[in-house]
């Protein structure tokens, strides 16, 4: 090589050092209130203003870098459920397990019984006190609302 190979080379180096590594913020997967594990509750609004309930409980299982799986068991409207599914860290994020996780960001679980199958999605977390919450969608072919999924501290 020569200089004038060698020179343009010099000259980009600065540009591919600036690049920042993706940080994650550590969480304990085995601890942590937003790993879906134990009993949650929420109560679903229908569109003519009727609610259902829904009672899950469920256990988290390490699954990769990217994601846990979810499975359980639990009732809707007093209907005993089937629950499994998947949370997933973000792009660029990734479990480390047993220790630390990223801040989950996508879950999606299904639930079915004999007559119904309905999707659970959750997006965003929120933790005040003694209760934590997923704002979740439940849909299935009859309803599509908006709803809390929480867990208790007590």
């Amino acid at each position: 090589m020569n200089h004038r190979t060698i020179l343009p080379l010099l000259c980009l180096l600065p540009l591919l050092s600036s690049c920042q590594s993706t940080k994650t913020t550590p969480i304990n997967f085995n601890t942590d209130p937003q790993i879906l594990r134990g009993h949650w509750t929420g109560t679903i609004t229908l569109n003519d203003g009727q609610t259902k309930n829904l009672a899950l409980d469920l256990v988290p299982n390490y699954y990769s870098e990217h994601a846990y799986t979810v499975a359980g068991t639990g009732n809707f409207d007093a209907v005993p459920v089937t629950v499994a599914g998947v949370a997933s860290a973000l792009s660029g994020k990734r479990f480390i397990h047993p220790q630390t996780s990223p801040i989950l960001f996508d879950i999606s679980l299904n639930l079915t019984d004999d007559q119904t199958r309905a999707l659970i999605e959750c997006r965003a977390f929120e933790s005040t006190g003694q209760l934590s919450t997923w704002n979740c969608r439940f849909s299935s072919l009859k309803i599509s609302s908006f709803f809390k999924l929480q867990q208790s501290k007590l």
